[in-house]
């Protein structure tokens, strides 16, 4: 449902799967968790931020160690220029999951919009360590370093890129 954007139908579904679950024998935490953090991404994309908020932290007190909640609560304030509260939101995710690509994406360019460079570079720099083909944290840490005054590192960042 959601993917083909019946986000009404979809969290309805949702709704139903936390319902079933938790009236289930032996109800899963993992499917609540999911729900909650889906039914905070129908919440999120329909522009009922309050809501969204809610249903990631309601994930978070079903499963606290949930890195994808707290990766989506990151996102939700990331592009309304909350880069401070969306930075604690990303530390935990990545935290929880330092493989997960974008969360440290997201985590180097709060460092980079809250001004500090070095610790940008860093995140950007792992997220590439992690997936070589990944272009964007390439450049990104570059820009970064750059940031930061290291003129010398920031064109050995580049380079690699070409080789590419």
């Amino acid at each position: 449902q959601q993917r083909d954007g019946k986000m009404d139908a979809a969290a309805q579904e949702y709704r139903l799967a936390i319902k079933l679950n938790l009236a289930s024998e032996k109800p899963l935490v993992g499917v609540t968790t999911d729900c909650y953090v889906l039914l905070g991404q129908v919440a999120n994309i329909q522009g009922r931020v309050q809501e969204a908020i809610d249903d990631y932290n309601q994930a978070l007190r079903v499963a606290p160690g949930n890195g994808l909640a707290y990766k989506s609560l990151g996102i939700v304030y990331f592009p309304r220029g909350n880069y401070a509260r969306a930075k604690v939101y990303f530390e935990k995710a990545v935290a929880l999951d330092p493989n997960e690509l974008e969360s440290r994406f997201f985590l180097g360019t709060c460092y980079l919009k809250l001004g500090e460079p070095r610790l940008a570079a860093a995140q950007f720099r792992a997220a590439r360590e992690a997936d070589s083909t990944y272009i964007e944290a390439y450049k990104a840490e570059a820009r970064a370093l750059e940031a930061a005054g290291d003129k010398a590192e920031a064109a050995r960042v580049r380079a690699l890129v070409k080789k590419r």
